[in-house]
């Protein structure tokens, strides 16, 4: 059997991408999350967890091949952890503290990165296979820090913005047609 190659951060981002707006077509359908909570927080459990492998591809940062969120950040050099917790902190942290205050008794809301990403770490995994093990019990909320992530990509290839890669890490060639402001789901960049 041949060993395959390392993605690079162009293919985790394509990945990442499409698992993201997946994840958003089924929050903004019609019938939206409440209908499909678990295909919609699976996507964006897995696409988290590729932005956060493509970033640590960008970076040279070793990782190893599990779904971890909180061990897969942990990775990730000083400067963006720091970058990230900073937006985490103005952008995220009142949404956390208001939905502290208005939780269930008993149900614990995060407040800060750290806190939502242990909460989160095995997300993809509980929710992938939903009915095998709660255990751990389920919660996923990251909140913005897929956009955070991605944003932290973009800043090193700013290219991809306007020609994003697929999921092979080839550029997509976009249709001279398209209108990106269409009911098409949203990148991270839109939301």
């Amino acid at each position: 059997m041949a060993q395959s190659r390392p993605l690079t951060a162009a293919a985790w981002l394509g990945r990442a991408d499409q698992f993201w707006m997946a994840a958003q077509a089924l929050i903004q359908s019609p019938m939206g999350l409440a209908t499909f909570p678990i295909p919609a927080v699976t996507c964006q459990a897995f696409a988290t967890e590729a932005y956060l492998k493509g970033l640590l591809t960008l970076r040279g940062a070793p990782f190893p091949n599990d779904h971890n969120l909180l061990e897969l950040f942990k990775r990730l050099p000083i400067a963006d952890r720091e970058s990230i917790e900073a937006r985490w902190n103005i952008e995220c942290l009142p949404n956390a503290l208001k939905s502290k205050a208005n939780a269930p008794a008993g149900f614990n809301i995060p407040t800060s990165l750290r806190g939502a990403l242990k909460q989160s770490k095995n997300a993809f995994v509980l929710w992938r296979y939903f009915s095998e093990d709660l255990n751990e019990g389920i919660y996923f909320g990251v909140d913005l820090f897929p956009v955070f992530v991605r944003e932290l990509i973009l800043q090193a290839h700013p290219e991809w913005r306007t020609n994003p890669p697929d999921g092979w890490g080839k550029q997509r060639q976009r249709p001279s047609s398209e209108n990106p402001n269409n009911s098409r789901p949203t990148t991270p960049e839109a939301a």
